[in-house]
């Protein structure tokens, strides 16, 4: 499964793309709170941000927390400990 167009616009809460699997692709124009693609074992999180030079952050703490594989690509800032206990996504 791939979801090729953006989820939408707005906030996404905790654990946005958490446990993400291999195949899965999620895309979302906005902010994410903590723990974005924790756990996560492939796939991918792509988070930019709603509003063209929009200076918020793009994901909150402690993102891809014990991630082992998949990509996140965050078009913003991000939150402390950002990628801690990562053991293989990029």
């Amino acid at each position: 499964m791939t979801i090729d167009e953006p989820t939408g616009p707005g906030v996404a809460g905790q654990s946005f793309g958490a446990f993400l699997s291999k195949g899965i692709n999620i895309n979302l124009d906005g902010v994410a709170n903590d723990y974005v693609g924790k756990g996560m074992s492939g796939g991918k999180v792509i988070i930019k941000p709603q509003l063209q030079g929009s200076e918020y952050a793009g994901a909150g703490n402690t993102c891809l927390y014990g991630a082992t594989g998949g990509k996140l690509y965050v078009r913003a800032n991000v939150g402390e400990r950002f990628a801690v206990r990562n053991s293989g996504a990029s």
